[in-house]
């Protein structure tokens, strides 16, 4: 017993392995990238001040909307600071924007008295201190994905 398939239409045949291409394409890329985003990532959380500890653990890797394959054709993820969904969500910093820009305290019920408060870049510090680190690791990444690709093949 012999079985035979007949393919009709070589174009469809064609653009479903396409498809499947740049669909590994972009979950090897999508990987290595957040990889790559979490050696910076920790090394932003070494950075972040060390009060409450709340502002660390709001630092995160996300999909970046941006950087949409369906969309644009583009891969990417990005490092964000989780607001949370309240103020007191203990998973969020609704703060993070005023100790990453700096602010003044103003406001008679807190007790503003037009303190400036200066901005803290420890965003910029952990991204420079890793930044050669995590694209070394990206392209590992790839490459070791690569390889495990043609051994399958």
């Amino acid at each position: 017993m012999t079985s035979q398939t007949t393919i009709n239409d070589v174009k469809t045949v064609l653009k479903k392995l396409d498809q499947f291409e740049s669909k590994l394409t972009i979950k090897i890329t999508r990987a290595a990238l957040r990889n790559g985003a979490n050696l910076t990532l920790k090394s932003i959380r070494r950075e972040a001040p060390k009060q409450s500890g709340r502002l660390r653990r709001a630092v995160h890797v996300a999909s970046n909307r941006k950087y949409n394959p369906r969309t644009n054709g583009k891969v990417g993820v990005s490092i964000k600071i989780r607001k949370g969904k309240s103020r007191n969500d203990p998973r969020g910093a609704y703060y993070g924007h005023m100790i990453i820009g700096g602010h003044i305290a103003s406001g008679r019920r807190r007790g503003g008295t037009g303190k400036k408060t200066k901005p803290n870049a420890f965003v910029e510090r952990g991204y420079n201190k890793t930044k050669q680190q995590a694209a070394r690791l990206v392209i590992r990444n790839i490459e070791i994905a690569g390889q495990k690709i043609i051994r399958k093949f």
